[in-house]
């Protein structure tokens, strides 16, 4: 603060015309993050296989999935930029198609601005299926998400351009990087070969997911909590992950304004049925971080999970027919366990047999061959030994 005034004023007191006067301001905002499923719960029969890869258009994969964020300012101070990162399970562990994306992000906001884009781009709708547009308005479908002759025809030029990177680069020989003046920018021929230390990181990361969903999913279904582990923009690689980052910049964020982000995606069913994944629980994950509010100390991120129930409405199925190798592996293994206990018994001398010793008989050759006496009774009897009461008469 300072002070002036149009009368002269001796040297020396011009000092006291300057006072440094403090003035606390405070600044708060209480950014929230919300979210939903729709549905929240998914029914389906393990009987009705799709058509999967082969299939024509998006609706013969599976059902429609939307999980739906929302990034809401209640004041009182306004928020200059925000960040929201939702990580999208485009695949299961094993690579095939889980929550398979149809289409880019849908954004709608009140008062602000926001923009997304998708990191794996390529995530959207690999497979080049037909999309039915059954999730959109009506009133949207012509006017933003329907896609021009102009945009198809960019899309194929950019796959050529691909195509063609691909095959210089195989041309050039394994490990081998090449100079490369096409189309496409930002873009170096080279093999990538994994260390032991990126695998380590690589299980770090998921484990770091996992950590996050569990605490997202203690705190209750749309509850977002504060959180305070290794997960970022910059630490989650869905390239590497079998999932898809979605990176939105928002704001600025008045009071009561809003940022509405709609993903939509088809349940890839036969993954669930070939991998026998049944009642699983399907989520994705976001966190929004406050960047820039004026004045204000930095804030732990919002983190949230939404999630899909999926059940079967056969579970009789479960018990499916025991596969017959089943039946001649056990059999194998019952042959081989009682091959070894017959060994053990014969090396234990169980079947050694004990006879007992034979008592052979001497002939007595003092009497004569005709000497002999035998009945029904008796079979032999020596002279010494006949009696014709017992012997009868003799032969």
């Amino acid at each position: 603060m300072s002070a002036s005034s149009q009368n002269p004023e001796v040297q020396e007191t011009l000092s006291d015309n300057h006072f440094v006067l403090t003035v606390p301001v405070e600044v708060n905002a209480q950014v929230v993050l919300v979210g939903r499923s729709n549905p929240e719960q998914l029914d389906y029969s393990i009987r009705n296989r799709t058509s999967g890869i082969s299939a024509t258009f998006d609706f013969e994969v599976g059902p429609l999935v939307t999980h739906l964020y929302q990034v809401i300012n209640r004041g009182p101070s306004a928020v200059s930029s925000a960040t929201l990162d939702i990580f999208w399970p485009s695949f299961a562990e094993n690579g095939k198609h889980l929550l398979y994306l149809i289409d880019f992000p849908l954004v709608s906001s009140y008062g602000s601005s926001a923009k997304c884009r998708i990191k794996q781009s390529q995530n959207v709708n690999p497979e080049s299926l037909t999309i039915s547009n059954e999730h959109l308005p009506e009133d949207n479908v012509q006017r933003r998400f329907k896609r021009s002759a102009e945009h198809e025809l960019k899309l194929r030029e950019v796959k050529q351009d691909l195509r063609d990177a691909v095959r210089l680069a195989k041309e050039a020989g394994p490990g081998t990087a090449v100079a490369y003046r096409g189309g496409l920018s930002r873009i170096s021929v080279r093999r990538f070969r994994r260390s032991a230390e990126h695998e380590l990181k690589l299980r770090e990361v998921k484990q770091d997911l996992r950590d996050a969903v569990r605490l997202a999913k203690e705190a209750g279904p749309g509850t977002a909590v504060a959180y305070r582990g290794g997960l970022s923009r910059i630490s989650v690689n869905c390239n590497d992950l079998n999932c898809t980052h979605i990176e939105c910049d928002l704001g600025p964020l008045k009071k009561d304004e809003f940022v509405l982000v709609e993903i939509f995606a088809r349940l890839w069913l036969n993954t669930l049925i070939d991998d026998n994944i049944f009642e699983a629980d399907i989520s994705s994950l976001a966190l929004a971080k406050v960047s820039t509010l004026p004045n204000a100390p930095h804030s732990a991120p919002l983190l949230l999970a939404v999630t899909t129930d999926v059940n079967p409405t056969d579970p009789e199925l479960y018990r499916r027919e025991v596969p017959w190798w089943l039946y001649v592996l056990a059999a194998l293994i019952g042959l081989v366990i009682l091959a070894l206990l017959v060994l053990c018994l014969w090396r234990c001398g169980f079947f050694k047999r004990n006879r007992p010793h034979s008592e052979k008989a001497t002939l007595d050759r003092s009497f004569g061959e005709r000497e002999y006496y035998a009945d029904a009774t008796t079979r032999y009897a020596r002279p010494l030994m006949y009696s014709q009461a017992e012997h009868g008469e003799p032969l």
